[in-house]
């Protein structure tokens, strides 16, 4: 992963939520925020939906669980390489 004196870009950049929102009430006052998912964890997400959906991905979740983040990060990573994340 692409690092500057210790700073891990593609883990900082996973640790962003994927998709938050504030709700208001109806008068516009706020009401709650939610960071829901970080992009990393989207991902993941993501990566574990597919080994779930191949028959052929009969071993321990755990193991997909550890791929499926390993994935997630190298994923981060050449976006952040671009910028792109």
């Amino acid at each position: 992963m692409q690092q500057a004196a210790g700073f891990d870009f593609g883990r900082a950049l996973g640790n962003e939520p994927a998709h938050p929102f504030t709700e208001h009430n109806d008068d516009g006052s706020h009401y709650c925020d939610n960071a829901g998912l970080t992009k990393r964890e989207l991902i993941a997400a993501m990566a574990m939906q597919g080994f779930a959906s191949d028959p052929s991905c009969t071993g321990e979740a755990s193991v997909y669980a550890g791929v499926a983040v390993k994935w997630a990060d190298a994923l981060l990573a050449e976006l952040a390489k671009d910028g792109a994340a």
